[in-house]
């Protein structure tokens, strides 16, 4: 398994953000016990929601084409403990378009905690050092942890329809 080489996680004090390789997605497709075998991380048993599992295979079907899309996508991975929390990464095509938009989840039990802020932070950084010249995000009106934690980390209410906000992150002068 060579691949799973190619791509450095992110770190940052208490997480690990680790590449979503297609051998993970199809991992994670068979069950927890064959993500844990493959990833070398135990997995939260509430990981993941349905709408990630509902993306896998799209996800597969697009890592096939490509492997290193990868790097767009990584699990979250506690240090503590040593397991897979939720997920984080940049929709879209962002090698071409260099526009991402960030989508992330986490399970329940680690919400309030500043672990998705602290995720979400990271990946600006490094979607940042990927030259991307625009980030943005959305979630449902009704999300109320959403918004919060994309205020927290830096982004901007762009546009809102019926039943979604859009978000923009306002990059540096120096990067766009």
């Amino acid at each position: 398994m060579e691949e799973v080489q190619l791509i450095d996680p992110i770190e940052t004090k208490r997480l690990l953000l680790i590449p979503y390789y297609r051998e993970y997605v199809e991992a994670t497709i068979e069950g927890h016990a064959a993500l844990e075998k493959r990833c070398g991380y135990k997995v939260a048993e509430e990981w993941p929601g349905i709408d990630f599992f509902f993306y896998l295979p799209f996800a597969l079907e697009q890592m096939r084409d490509n492997p290193m899309d990868a790097q767009w996508t990584r699990l979250i991975v506690l240090k503590e403990t040593g397991e897979v929390i939720g997920e984080i990464g940049g929709q879209g095509t962002p090698t071409e378009t260099k526009e991402v938009e960030l989508g992330y989840s986490i399970v329940p039990r680690c919400q309030n905690k500043g672990y998705m802020t602290e995720a979400i932070e990271a990946m600006i950084r490094w979607f940042i050092s990927e030259k991307m010249t625009r980030i943005t995000a959305k979630c449902f009106t009704y999300n109320l942890a959403s918004k919060h934690v994309l205020q927290k980390s830096g982004f901007e209410l762009d546009y809102c329809d019926k039943d979604i906000i859009y978000w923009y992150y306002p990059l540096p002068e120096d990067v766009v």
